[in-house]
């Protein structure tokens, strides 16, 4: 069927070049070319052909299939001019999978033979020099070609041809974590609008509240209380009401960005004014005492810098200073006669950072909307033309104070990169660990799966060697199946594999079971070969001793039997002897043939059997033999992302 099906393709692609080649010319019109119809061809797939003809990838491809042909015009390929096609007929011809250096030299050579440059001759020499030095042909077969991550193509050409489904594995985490990253903003905006609607709708809730629990004392009041009164009552309310529309906003202030860098901006100059700095919530100061934390105390130049609120609240959270930068604003607006020079050389109160002086917008240039570019040219104009702050204008301005934070963030970011990169790699150790742990993937191919399951028996074997070798008492089957089910339990790479465990157990118990029976043979074979075997010499001896002894006579004359008593006893105490000494030797071949039969067999051939049995199954029964837990293989997958991701960001 899939011959049929291949043949009548090749026949539709030839039908569809001999139509090409008689009817399409490539400075002809669409037009032109329907109207060049054969006889036998069909109108409605003519046209849908022509239209192909004619789409502007369809060009591009052509022009990219001639230059492709044009350069490999003289490289010796026969039919065909693709890589597997190649390697399919070369391993028809030497009846095995071509490795891919080998297709290389072929390839890239002309008809006689020579490589068609300078630098294809150096890479096949040095493949070349890498087969002649022993490298085997190894890895996986895919459409004639053996494939591997260390042969002599990937030594030589390198990444950038033999590792690239490296880099499509690359470009598909670049592609997931984009993904991630436009999934992730996608649910930041929402749950900001979310966190929005609901702090609005708690907010007004609670405004309500206050508002109705304020007009209910008011109504409560007796009508002797004096105005004071009343208005202190007012003062306490509204102060709770600042301080609730205050915790609000800075939530929302405060709320990171998910998927990003922890980098936030909380705004507190509005209300350190409004409220006391010591009555602000403590969840909402907390940030400040973060040692992260870059604290840009602002104050303005016509008001005195010992009752700056800012001041105070970072000498409160900053004692040192290492994380405060102080701002003067609104140096154009002092008086004349007066300048900020005392504080911003550092004489009225100093910082470990310099201060740094800037000239905003007046509401003027708000009201025009004046751009950002020209405030920031009237900005340094100002502190150049300044006679007070011109031998500082470069320390000056809000370009200076960017690059200030900016310089002051990158070496806080270069002083956390060694531990960054420390929780990193110990990340991915921890991961490794845990994967060692879980166990490496199955593989899919067949012959991979059989190897493992090969490996994990000879793991067990070697356990139950030790156990056989470490001098346990070994009394009877039963011992013997308990020191292979323990075997068992202690093989760590079996503990995946309950199919493969078990299987191991019924394999052991029935090898156990043969050598049993071979023993039990051998002991009846020697307790036969010492039955009845009294030496012939002894009987022949008997009438000689008693021709030695004289032939008495009986009291009648007649003769008595020459085998008296004492010759009976002479035999019954030689055949005790013997049966003594035959007991003997039997308890030490006994436990010879044990140790012989079972133990040595036990430990040389234990899973032979069963070794057979695994190489006659099939793929479908390999897979049943290595069935694994959900949740392991789940965990398994999801820690070989973390450990990629992680060894990704190590790279960078």
């Amino acid at each position: 069927m899939s011959w049929a099906l291949h043949l009548l393709g090749e026949l539709r692609r030839n039908r569809r070049t001999k139509l090409k080649k008689k009817c399409y010319l490539p400075n002809a019109l669409k037009e032109e070319v329907i109207g060049k119809i054969l006889r036998w061809a069909d109108e409605q797939d003519y046209a849908a052909l022509v239209d192909y003809w004619f789409l502007p990838s369809t060009k591009t491809l052509i022009d990219k299939n001639k230059r492709s042909r044009g350069f490999q015009k003289d490289i010796a390929r026969s039919g065909p001019i693709s890589f597997a096609q190649t390697a399919d007929k070369m391993a028809k011809e030497s009846g095995q999978a071509v490795e891919r250096a080998t297709l290389f030299a072929k390839v890239y050579s002309t008809k006689d033979g020579a490589p068609v440059s300078t630098a294809v001759k150096e890479k096949i020499d040095k493949m070349t020099a890498i087969l002649n030095n022993g490298c085997t042909l190894h890895g996986e077969r895919r459409d004639g070609i053996l494939w591997a991550k260390d042969d002599a193509f990937a030594q030589v050409i390198g990444a950038e041809r033999s590792g690239r489904s490296e880099q499509r594995h690359k470009e598909e985490i670049a592609e997931a974590l984009a993904e991630a990253k436009r999934q992730s903003d996608a649910q930041h905006k929402e749950q900001l609008a979310e966190a929005k609607r609901q702090f609005d709708a708690q907010h007004r809730v609670q405004m309500e509240e206050m508002m109705s629990s304020m007009k209910a004392a008011l109504d409560h009041l007796s009508p002797g209380v004096s105005q004071l009164c009343r208005d202190k009552v007012l003062s306490s309310l509204l102060k709770k009401m600042k301080l609730l529309s205050i915790l609000c906003v800075m939530k929302r202030y405060e709320m990171g960005s998910f998927g990003y860098g922890e980098m936030r901006l909380i705004d507190f100059s509005k209300f350190c004014c409004k409220v006391g700095i010591c009555e602000l919530p403590f969840h909402s100061r907390r940030s400040w005492w973060n040692p992260n934390c870059i604290i840009l105390a602002i104050s303005p130049a016509n008001q005195d810098i010992a009752t700056s609120d800012a001041i105070k609240l970072a000498r409160e959270v900053d004692p040192s200073g290492e994380r405060t930068f102080g701002v003067l604003t609104k140096l154009d607006l002092m008086d004349k006669g007066t300048n900020a020079l005392d504080v911003i050389e550092g004489r009225s109160y100093r910082l470990q950072h310099p201060w740094v002086g800037i000239v905003n917008r007046s509401q003027a240039d708000i009201n025009k909307n004046v751009d950002m570019i020209v405030a920031r040219c009237k900005e340094w104009e100002y502190f150049a033309t300044s006679p007070e702050y011109g031998h500082l204008a470069s320390k000056m301005g809000s370009e200076y104070l960017a690059k200030l934070l900016s310089k002051h963030l990158e070496s806080v970011i270069g002083a956390r990169i060694p531990s960054i990169t420390s929780l990193i790699n110990k990340s991915i150790e921890e991961l490794e660990s845990e994967m060692d742990h879980l166990g490496r993937p199955i593989a899919v191919d067949a012959g991979a799966q059989l190897y493992t399951i090969l490996e994990l028996c000879r793991a067990f074997d070697r356990i139950f060697n030790e156990h056989l070798e470490g001098g346990s008492c070994i009394v009877g089957s039963l011992c013997f199946e308990r020191t292979v089910r323990k075997s068992i339990a202690e093989t760590q790479e079996l503990k995946h594999f309950p199919t493969l465990q078990a299987e191991i157990a019924a394999a052991g118990g029935e090898a156990l079971e043969r050598f049993r029976e071979e023993s039990k043979k051998t002991v009846i074979r020697l307790v036969d070969m010492e039955s009845s075997y009294l030496t012939v010499d002894f009987f022949r001896r008997l009438p000689q001793e008693v021709e030695k002894a004289g032939n008495p006579a009986g009291p009648a004359g007649t003769p008595i039997d020459r085998y008296i008593e004492g010759h009976f006893r002479r035999i019954g105490s030689n055949v005790s002897s013997y049966v003594g000494m035959v007991s003997e030797t039997l308890k030490n071949t006994i436990l010879k043939a044990v140790v012989y039969c079972q133990v040595k067999e036990a430990k040389q051939s234990l899973l032979n059997h069963f070794y057979i049995q695994i190489g006659k199954r099939e793929a479908k029964q390999l897979v049943e033999s290595l069935d694994e837990d959900p949740a392991l293989m789940e965990r398994r997958q999801q820690c070989a992302k973390r450990l990629e991701l992680k060894s990704l960001l190590s790279s960078l």
